[in-house]
Protein backbone atom coordinates (compact mmCIF):
# COMPACT_ATOMS: atom_id res chain seq x y z
CA UNK A 1 0.00 0.00 0.00
CA UNK A 2 2.70 2.42 1.12
CA UNK A 3 4.22 1.48 -2.53
CA UNK A 4 1.81 2.34 -4.37
CA UNK A 5 0.74 5.76 -2.57
CA UNK A 6 4.39 6.70 -3.01
CA UNK A 7 4.62 5.91 -6.83
CA UNK A 8 1.18 7.73 -7.12
CA UNK A 9 2.56 10.75 -5.42
CA UNK A 10 5.38 10.79 -7.89
CA UNK A 11 3.65 10.32 -10.97
CA UNK A 12 1.20 13.32 -9.54
CA UNK A 13 4.26 15.42 -9.08
CA UNK A 14 5.31 14.63 -12.74
CA UNK A 15 2.18 16.00 -13.95
CA UNK A 16 2.09 18.91 -12.17
CA UNK A 17 5.73 20.20 -12.43
CA UNK A 18 6.56 18.52 -15.16
CA UNK A 19 9.88 16.36 -15.81
CA UNK A 20 13.41 18.47 -14.88
CA UNK A 21 14.90 20.50 -17.15
CA UNK A 22 18.77 21.71 -17.79
CA UNK A 23 18.70 24.95 -19.90
CA UNK A 24 22.27 25.93 -21.29
CA UNK A 25 21.91 29.59 -19.73
CA UNK A 26 20.94 27.85 -15.81
CA UNK A 27 23.91 26.26 -16.46
CA UNK A 28 26.47 28.53 -17.46
CA UNK A 29 24.64 30.96 -15.00
CA UNK A 30 25.26 28.14 -12.10
CA UNK A 31 29.19 27.63 -12.94
CA UNK A 32 29.93 31.32 -13.02
CA UNK A 33 28.72 30.97 -8.94
CA UNK A 34 30.60 28.22 -8.27
CA UNK A 35 33.59 29.66 -9.85
CA UNK A 36 33.00 33.11 -7.79
CA UNK A 37 32.14 30.68 -4.75
CA UNK A 38 35.43 28.79 -5.62
CA UNK A 39 37.79 31.60 -5.42
CA UNK A 40 35.89 33.36 -2.27
CA UNK A 41 36.50 29.97 -0.32
CA UNK A 42 40.38 29.74 -1.08
CA UNK A 43 40.36 33.88 0.27
CA UNK A 44 38.14 31.97 3.36
CA UNK A 45 40.88 29.13 4.12
CA UNK A 46 43.56 31.42 4.17
CA UNK A 47 41.84 33.99 6.54
CA UNK A 48 40.80 31.19 8.77
CA UNK A 49 43.96 29.43 9.09
CA UNK A 50 45.94 33.29 9.92
CA UNK A 51 43.07 34.25 12.46
CA UNK A 52 43.67 30.46 14.00
CA UNK A 53 47.00 30.65 14.59
CA UNK A 54 47.68 27.82 11.96
CA UNK A 55 50.55 27.64 8.80
CA UNK A 56 49.26 28.72 5.22
CA UNK A 57 46.93 25.48 3.98
CA UNK A 58 48.52 23.06 1.62
CA UNK A 59 47.06 22.48 -1.75
CA UNK A 60 45.12 19.21 -0.67
CA UNK A 61 43.51 20.97 2.45
CA UNK A 62 42.16 23.20 -0.54
CA UNK A 63 41.33 20.39 -2.89
CA UNK A 64 39.34 18.40 0.37
CA UNK A 65 37.35 21.93 1.15
CA UNK A 66 36.39 22.81 -2.25
CA UNK A 67 35.19 18.66 -2.44
CA UNK A 68 33.26 18.78 0.58
CA UNK A 69 31.37 21.79 -0.84
CA UNK A 70 30.74 20.02 -3.89
CA UNK A 71 29.83 17.38 -2.02
CA UNK A 72 27.02 19.60 0.07
CA UNK A 73 25.65 21.77 -2.97
CA UNK A 74 25.23 18.50 -4.55
CA UNK A 75 23.25 17.33 -1.29
CA UNK A 76 21.55 20.39 -1.13
CA UNK A 77 20.13 20.42 -4.79
CA UNK A 78 18.64 16.48 -4.27
CA UNK A 79 17.03 18.16 -1.28
CA UNK A 80 15.61 21.63 -3.53
CA UNK A 81 17.66 23.65 -0.79
CA UNK A 82 20.24 26.00 -1.51
CA UNK A 83 24.16 25.87 -2.36
CA UNK A 84 26.44 25.93 0.69
CA UNK A 85 29.65 27.41 0.79
CA UNK A 86 32.74 28.76 3.04
CA UNK A 87 30.90 31.71 4.86
CA UNK A 88 33.08 34.45 5.36
CA UNK A 89 31.76 35.90 8.23
CA UNK A 90 32.59 32.82 10.62
CA UNK A 91 36.24 34.50 10.07
CA UNK A 92 34.80 37.77 11.59
CA UNK A 93 33.62 35.74 14.27
CA UNK A 94 36.60 33.77 15.26
CA UNK A 95 38.42 37.20 14.94
CA UNK A 96 36.55 38.70 17.82
CA UNK A 97 35.72 35.32 19.96
CA UNK A 98 39.25 34.16 19.17
CA UNK A 99 37.69 30.82 19.52
CA UNK A 100 39.09 28.88 16.28
CA UNK A 101 38.88 25.35 17.76
CA UNK A 102 37.06 22.93 15.33
CA UNK A 103 35.57 21.61 18.15
CA UNK A 104 32.89 24.38 18.72
CA UNK A 105 31.93 23.60 15.13
CA UNK A 106 31.24 20.22 15.83
CA UNK A 107 28.99 21.51 18.17
CA UNK A 108 27.10 23.72 16.19
CA UNK A 109 26.38 21.11 13.84
CA UNK A 110 24.71 19.40 16.58
CA UNK A 111 22.66 22.22 17.97
CA UNK A 112 21.82 23.13 13.73
CA UNK A 113 20.35 19.66 13.48
CA UNK A 114 18.39 19.98 16.55
CA UNK A 115 17.41 23.05 15.78
CA UNK A 116 16.08 21.90 12.51
CA UNK A 117 14.04 19.05 14.72
CA UNK A 118 12.94 20.64 17.31
CA UNK A 119 11.24 23.82 16.01
CA UNK A 120 11.02 25.50 19.89
CA UNK A 121 14.64 25.73 19.79
CA UNK A 122 14.68 27.43 16.33
CA UNK A 123 11.63 29.42 17.75
CA UNK A 124 14.24 30.74 20.68
CA UNK A 125 16.72 32.03 18.08
CA UNK A 126 14.11 33.59 15.77
CA UNK A 127 12.96 35.62 18.31
CA UNK A 128 16.53 37.47 19.15
CA UNK A 129 15.58 41.45 18.23
CA UNK A 130 16.62 42.39 14.57
CA UNK A 131 18.57 45.30 16.25
CA UNK A 132 20.63 42.75 17.92
CA UNK A 133 20.91 40.55 14.66
CA UNK A 134 21.55 44.20 12.44
CA UNK A 135 24.82 44.52 15.34
CA UNK A 136 26.25 41.18 15.33
CA UNK A 137 26.51 41.19 11.36
CA UNK A 138 27.98 44.90 11.74
CA UNK A 139 31.18 43.85 13.95
CA UNK A 140 31.63 40.37 11.93
CA UNK A 141 31.31 42.19 8.05
CA UNK A 142 33.87 45.13 9.56
CA UNK A 143 36.01 42.45 10.82
CA UNK A 144 35.91 41.08 7.59
CA UNK A 145 37.44 44.19 5.93
CA UNK A 146 40.18 44.62 8.97
CA UNK A 147 41.17 40.83 8.04
CA UNK A 148 41.82 41.40 4.44
CA UNK A 149 43.72 44.05 5.08
CA UNK A 150 45.73 42.30 7.58
CA UNK A 151 46.41 40.12 5.07
CA UNK A 152 48.52 41.97 3.83
CA UNK A 153 51.19 42.41 6.94
CA UNK A 154 53.82 40.04 5.19
CA UNK A 155 53.71 42.55 1.80
CA UNK A 156 56.75 45.37 1.70
CA UNK A 157 54.06 47.94 2.05
CA UNK A 158 56.95 50.40 1.54
CA UNK A 159 56.75 49.73 -2.19
CA UNK A 160 55.14 51.97 -4.16
CA UNK A 161 54.15 49.25 -7.00
CA UNK A 162 52.58 47.68 -3.49
CA UNK A 163 50.76 50.65 -2.05
CA UNK A 164 49.62 51.80 -5.83
CA UNK A 165 48.21 47.63 -6.19
CA UNK A 166 46.14 47.92 -2.48
CA UNK A 167 44.80 51.47 -3.57
CA UNK A 168 43.88 50.55 -7.01
CA UNK A 169 42.32 47.39 -5.88
CA UNK A 170 39.79 49.15 -3.76
CA UNK A 171 39.06 51.45 -6.04
CA UNK A 172 38.65 48.96 -9.02
CA UNK A 173 36.53 46.74 -6.49
CA UNK A 174 33.82 50.17 -5.99
CA UNK A 175 34.35 51.57 -9.52
CA UNK A 176 35.78 49.68 -12.34
CA UNK A 177 35.02 45.85 -12.27
CA UNK A 178 33.82 46.06 -15.46
CA UNK A 179 36.19 48.16 -16.91
CA UNK A 180 38.80 45.62 -15.77
CA UNK A 181 37.16 42.66 -16.68
CA UNK A 182 37.32 44.22 -20.40
CA UNK A 183 41.05 45.17 -20.12
CA UNK A 184 42.47 42.75 -18.13
CA UNK A 185 46.20 43.57 -18.76
CA UNK A 186 46.01 47.71 -17.65
CA UNK A 187 47.03 46.96 -14.22
CA UNK A 188 50.36 44.86 -13.61
CA UNK A 189 49.86 43.01 -10.59
CA UNK A 190 53.75 42.67 -9.48
CA UNK A 191 55.61 39.83 -8.40
CA UNK A 192 54.77 37.10 -5.83
CA UNK A 193 57.59 37.92 -3.82
CA UNK A 194 56.98 41.47 -4.03
CA UNK A 195 52.72 41.06 -2.49
CA UNK A 196 53.75 39.04 0.35
CA UNK A 197 52.74 35.58 -1.18
CA UNK A 198 56.30 33.33 -1.02
CA UNK A 199 57.34 34.97 2.04
CA UNK A 200 53.77 33.35 4.00
CA UNK A 201 53.50 30.04 1.84
CA UNK A 202 57.46 29.52 2.77
CA UNK A 203 57.26 29.53 7.16
CA UNK A 204 60.10 28.33 8.57
CA UNK A 205 59.78 26.87 12.05
CA UNK A 206 61.35 29.48 13.45
CA UNK A 207 59.34 32.44 11.94
CA UNK A 208 56.07 30.50 12.69
CA UNK A 209 57.13 31.08 16.31
CA UNK A 210 58.06 34.79 15.59
CA UNK A 211 54.63 35.08 14.50
CA UNK A 212 52.86 33.69 16.69
CA UNK A 213 51.26 30.58 14.96
CA UNK A 214 50.21 27.91 17.37
CA UNK A 215 49.91 25.50 14.96
CA UNK A 216 51.77 23.09 12.83
CA UNK A 217 51.36 21.11 9.15
CA UNK A 218 49.90 17.95 11.04
CA UNK A 219 46.70 21.35 11.29
CA UNK A 220 45.81 19.96 8.07
CA UNK A 221 46.23 16.09 8.61
CA UNK A 222 43.09 13.70 8.33
CA UNK A 223 41.38 12.66 12.04
CA UNK A 224 42.32 9.01 11.41
CA UNK A 225 44.01 6.88 9.28
CA UNK A 226 47.14 9.17 8.67
CA UNK A 227 49.62 6.21 10.07
CA UNK A 228 48.55 3.75 7.21
CA UNK A 229 48.27 6.94 4.46
CA UNK A 230 51.81 7.82 5.24
CA UNK A 231 53.42 4.41 4.50
CA UNK A 232 51.25 3.91 1.50
CA UNK A 233 52.69 5.55 -1.78
CA UNK A 234 50.19 6.03 -3.63
CA UNK A 235 48.13 8.27 -1.76
CA UNK A 236 51.11 10.77 -2.80
CA UNK A 237 48.96 11.15 -6.12
CA UNK A 238 45.39 12.26 -4.47
CA UNK A 239 45.12 15.99 -4.64
CA UNK A 240 43.07 15.65 -1.26
CA UNK A 241 45.56 13.73 0.70
CA UNK A 242 47.68 15.25 3.22
CA UNK A 243 50.66 13.41 1.69
CA UNK A 244 49.79 14.62 -1.86
CA UNK A 245 53.09 15.85 -3.85
CA UNK A 246 52.23 19.69 -5.35
CA UNK A 247 54.17 19.56 -8.84
CA UNK A 248 54.83 23.16 -8.98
Amino acid sequence: METQLNAKSVFICLVRWGLPTVSVASFVGMMSAVFASTLESVGDYYACAHLSGAPPPPSHAFTRGLGVEGIGVFIAGMWGCLGVTSYSQNNGAISVTRVGNRRVIQWLSLILFLMAIVGKLAAIIASIPIPIIGGLLWITSGTIISIGVASLQHCNMNSSRTLAIFGTAIMTALIVPQYLTQNPEVIDTGTQEERGLMAYRKLDAETITKLGLRGSMTTYDLPFGMSYIKKWKWTRYIPFCPTFLKKD
